[in-house]
C-alpha cells in the first residue's frame, strides 16, 4: 500500500529494501550479542514485514507480464527454502558448542 500511496520508484524501493536488510542483520547481531530481546525481535519483525512488502510490490516491475506466475512461484520457493535452511544452519552452528539441545530447538 505504501509503495502505491507514495508512488515509490523501483530504485527507491530498493533503497528501502537495503535499509530493511541492514536492520535484519543488525537485529540478528544484537540478539546474538545478548541485547534486549524485545527491541531486537520487534525490529526484526518490522524489517521482515517491510522487506516482504517491498519484494512483492516491486516484483511486477522486474518480471515480464507473461512470466508473472512462473516468476512468483520461483521467488516464493526461494523464500520458503531460506526459511527452512537458515534455522537449521543456525542450529548446527550453535550445537557445535556441545549442547545437543540447542539443535533440537531449531528443527
Amino acid at each position: 500500500v505504501a509503495v502505491d500511496r507514495f508512488h515509490l520508484t523501483f530504485a527507491r524501493c530498493q533503497r528501502w529494501y537495503a535499509c530493511g536488510a541492514f536492520t535484519i542483520a543488525a537485529s540478528h547481531l544484537g540478539l546474538g550479542l545478548g541485547g534486549d530481546p524485545s527491541f531486537f525481535v520487534l525490529s526484526l519483525g518490522t524489517a521482515y514485514a517491510c522487506c516482504n512488502q517491498l519484494t512483492w510490490a516491486s516484483f511486477p516491475g522486474v518480471c515480464p507480464e507473461d512470466l508473472m506466475s512462473l516468476g512468483g512461484g520461483v521467488v516464493a520457493c526461494c523464500i520458503n527454502l531460506a526459511c527452512a535452511i537458515v534455522p537449521a544452519c543456525i542450529g548446527a552452528i550453535r550445537s557445535g558448542s556441545g549442547d545437543g539441545e540447542e539443535l533440537g530447538m531449531f528443527i
